[in-house]
């Protein structure tokens, strides 16, 4: 037989009759959830991509700085008035395909000045489409925007700066 038990939320009951049963099959059913077969999960180690990751982890963590995981092709750079395309390699593994890297600069819609830069890096040939934001949903539509047109400079060294026609001194290097 169950009893009522009160709660200090507006007098209802917490455990009503009948409840036994109920909190009886959550006993049983509750220490079987720590039930799992680990052995269908892949751990780090059996997977090439972690293994791989955790490399590059460690040598850039252990230059301090001063190695990259990730760097441009400078020969793929490619800039046609607002917009910068490029491709972006593994330092370490010549064998991994590179990534596509798009930039693209607008003008403030308040001032005209600079300020506003959509970045996109994906896949050059995925496997499968993926997830973009819908124009309009969470960022302002590219046709409401006015292109700010950009110009690269090279500075030496390895080195090349993008900058903004607008208004603000806006550099990307």
């Amino acid at each position: 037989e169950a009893r009522v038990v009160r709660g200090w939320f507006n007098g209802r009951a917490l455990i009503q009759e009948g409840d036994g049963v109920l909190l009886g099959c959550l006993a049983i059913l509750v220490p079987l959830t720590g039930a799992v077969d680990k052995s269908k999960f892949r751990t780090c180690q059996q997977g090439s991509f972690c293994r791989r990751y955790r490399e590059y982890v460690q040598k850039v963590e252990a230059s301090r700085g001063s190695e990259f995981a990730h760097e441009v092709d400078p020969s793929s750079v490619q800039l046609s008035g607002h917009a910068l395309v490029a491709k972006i390699r593994q330092v370490h593994d010549a064998s991994v395909k590179p990534l596509a890297l798009q930039l693209r600069f607008f003008k403030d819609a308040v001032k005209g000045h600079c300020g506003i830069t959509r970045l996109l890096v994906n896949e050059e040939a995925p496997l499968h489409p993926r997830f973009q934001l819908r124009e309009g949903d969470v960022v302002v539509k590219e046709q409401d925007l006015h292109p700010d047109a950009v110009t690269m400079q090279s500075l030496g060294g390895g080195e090349t700066k993008l900058v903004s026609s607008a208004p603000g001194d806006c550099e990307v290097v």
